[in-house]
């Protein structure tokens, strides 16, 4: 059996007094007020409506004595009613609550007295004792049926628009974050020193052999790692290079030695051509003197 109806109405007769509680009026009110209550109705423990989507909450004052509340939505079942008072951004605070199943509003109409309604202890001394709600109901039309079907059809469709553009923007930050490069802080501080413009063309040149050579030194490391070989400490790196260095300067050494050889060989042999040269001339002459003689 179809249980639907529309809800029309809610009355609050008998207001409770906030502003006593508090010691003073809701903040942003006159001080007249004692009490901005607004509604809230639940369907299977999910919201369907407030009072707070289109206007704010009621200011009430002492003398009005009563609140009304236009719902107009149709209702099925069991239904959740909750009254709340705002008295501050961060104080909402919860008046009553009303439990009811639509197949028991007889006549269109059910009045709740406050020995009916959930109050917790501590708001119970705030609301009057003669304090009751009157809930208004209408048998609900086809076209009522239809618009609130489409009102209902259209927030699913936007909820479900505003979950796809959040995960595609968390996608998009993750992406971007995932795409940035990693730079290291000495990294970092060698192009820092590269690009800066107080420094002069020897230091870039500097700075750049010396990011190259950490560059260097870190994919020897990486790639022995990579082969499952241990790391070169800092001190063996530099044991390698001083051997390194001192095996480019024997190299040198021994080069120049063997070309300072050759020269002196070479020297020799010129000089001995020069001593057969002058000893062939002296024989010569005393050669033609001996035939002078004869």
């Amino acid at each position: 059996m179809d249980n639907t109806i529309f809800l029309e109405r809610i009355i609050i007769n008998g207001v409770p007094n906030y502003k006593q509680k508090f010691g003073s009026p809701p903040i942003g009110c006159s001080n007249d007020i004692i009490f901005r209550p607004y509604i809230q109705i639940f369907k299977d423990a999910k919201l369907i409506f407030s009072s707070t989507d289109n206007s704010e909450p009621q200011k009430i004052k002492e003398m009005e004595g009563s609140c009304i509340f236009d719902i107009k939505i149709p209702i099925n079942g069991d239904i959740l009613i909750r009254c709340k008072h705002n008295h501050s951004e961060f104080s909402k605070i919860s008046v009553f609550r009303i439990f009811f199943n639509t197949s028991f509003a007889k006549n269109n109409f059910i009045r709740m007295s406050k020995n009916s309604l959930y109050i917790d202890e501590e708001e119970s001394n705030v609301i009057p004792t003669n304090l009751f709600v009157d809930i208004l109901f209408s048998q609900a039309t086809p076209q009522q049926m239809i618009a609130q079907n489409n009102n209902i059809y259209w927030n699913l469709i936007g909820d479900i628009m505003k979950k796809k553009i959040s995960n595609k923007s968390n996608s998009l930050n993750r992406n971007q974050l995932d795409n940035t490069p990693n730079v290291s802080n000495k990294d970092s501080h060698n192009l820092f020193l590269i690009d800066s413009p107080n420094t002069s063309n020897e230091d870039k040149k500097e700075n750049q052999k010396s990011g190259l050579q950490e560059n260097q030194i870190k994919g020897e490391i990486e790639s022995k790692k990579n082969n499952n070989e241990k790391p070169v400490s800092k001190i063996e790196q530099k044991n390698e290079a001083s051997s390194s260095y001192s095996n480019d300067q024997s190299k040198k050494n021994t080069e120049e030695d063997s070309s300072k050889e050759k020269i002196i060989e070479s020297n020799k042999g010129e000089e001995e051509d020069e001593e057969d040269e002058e000893g062939g001339d002296v024989d010569n002459y005393i050669a033609n003197l001996e035939k002078a003689a004869k």
